[in-house]
């Protein structure tokens, strides 16, 4: 990394440390003004200025819901990566499953010839990507598992972000008081 690569990495973090210095002092002044924390439940701003935690209790807030963001992650991981292996053998090993994801490919295909934007088709914009030209010189399973395994992704994802958000409000009230 060359010098203009350092100032421009320490220019990264410092306006990361700064923009969260503003958000917490602002959440901090939003609760003396209001009298309640800021944020939604179990948000940073919220745990930073909810007044019924001590220090140690935000500490430990903020830890266990890192431990549980985690956990989450790794479900998230591991029941993608089930799909994506089911998906990939279903298309490796059954005639009927590949002819049926050629099918799906060819649709996707034709779809977005249909679709253009500010002139382009849209295929072959996508035709024209290094990661397609990538995908498209993998065997028919190995493009199923990445297929299924971004369905899952697009399906799971908000599943379990909603769920962490629950969670998270959750931890946050356990240890107010405390």
């Amino acid at each position: 990394m060359n010098i203009n690569g350092l100032t421009y990495a320490g220019a990264n973090l410092a306006s990361i440390a700064l923009g969260t210095g503003v958000v917490l002092g602002g959440s901090k002044i939003y609760s003396n003004v209001t009298g309640k924390p800021a944020g939604a439940p179990g948000s940073l701003a919220h745990i930073t200025s909810n007044d019924n935690l001590s220090t140690k209790a935000k500490l430990s807030v903020l830890a266990e819901q890192g431990k549980e963001g985690l956990k989450d992650t790794f479900s998230l991981a591991g029941a993608t990566a089930t799909v994506a292996a089911a998906g990939s053998l279903a298309v490796a090993n059954s005639n009927k499953c590949a002819n049926a994801f050629k099918t799906l490919i060819s649709k996707t295909g034709d779809a977005l010839a249909k679709v253009e934007i500010n002139g382009n088709n849209l295929k072959e914009a996508v035709k024209n990507t290094g990661l397609y030209n990538k995908v498209k010189s993998l065997p028919l399973g190995a493009k199923a598992a990445i297929a299924a395994g971004t369905v899952a992704v697009a399906v799971l994802a908000p599943i379990y972000t909603a769920v962490a958000q629950s969670k998270a409000g959750y931890i946050e009230g356990k240890y107010e008081g405390q």
